[in-house]
């Protein structure tokens, strides 16, 4: 499955719709990856958490949420990667999808070290009004974006920092941090990979503490 922008929310689409609409990065765990990528390691903290339920995901009409909307946005971030920088937020590119709080590891092509958007949605509906058309609402918890990962010629993998995200209540960010725990972002990898990775530090500039 793929995730698109449609009328300025957030839409999974199928992969097979056409070469244009992105698609999700593979995991470090799964199949898929390709010569020449770069495992892109790291950590979201949402602080407070969020809670369960506290998330208003509608998908899909009549209860049926084939494309696992649902799955794909409940206690998980949207981080878009593209190989052109960008000025402003961009919701558009393949995505890597990380659960928040855990350690994630992603396979992504090397040129592709600019994250245009990161969010994390916290309403979101879609109501199909025809055949082709659909209307969708929604909101999300900003994170840091547009930044740039230092990915270098030689990096197996690149760690860009285990990332504390404050919000107040109306879910608007009050603080950023992004802690550098790199022994432990070694030892994710290894368990996620099954072997031992080298790791080289690239916290995205405006983040490193």
């Amino acid at each position: 499955m793929a995730l698109v922008a449609f009328g300025g929310a957030m839409l999974l689409g199928s992969a097979g719709c056409g070469s244009l609409i992105p698609i999700r990065l593979p995991e470090a765990s799964e199949a898929g990856a390709r010569s020449g990528d770069v495992l892109i390691v790291g950590k979201i903290d949402i602080i407070p958490p969020i809670a369960p339920g506290e998330q208003k995901i509608r998908a899909g009409s009549f209860g049926l949420d084939p494309a696992d909307i649902k799955g794909k946005l409940q206690q998980r971030a949207l981080l878009y990667l593209s190989d052109a920088p960008s000025t402003q937020r961009e919701g558009s590119g393949d995505y890597i999808n990380p659960r928040l709080g855990d350690w994630f590891a992603y396979w992504v092509p090397r040129g592709k070290r600019h994250i245009t958007e990161a969010v994390v949605v916290m309403d979101f509906q879609t109501v199909i009004t025809g055949r082709r058309q659909a209307h969708t609402q929604s909101s999300e918890l900003l994170l840091p974006a547009p930044v740039s990962i230092d990915i270098q010629a030689q990096d197996s993998a690149v760690y860009v920092g285990s990332w504390r995200v404050w919000r107040d209540e109306f879910n608007s960010v009050t603080r950023i941090q992004a802690n550098q725990e790199l022994r432990e972002a070694q030892a994710a990898v290894k368990r996620l990979v099954g072997r031992d990775v080298p790791i080289r530090t690239a916290i995205p500039k405006g983040l490193a503490r």
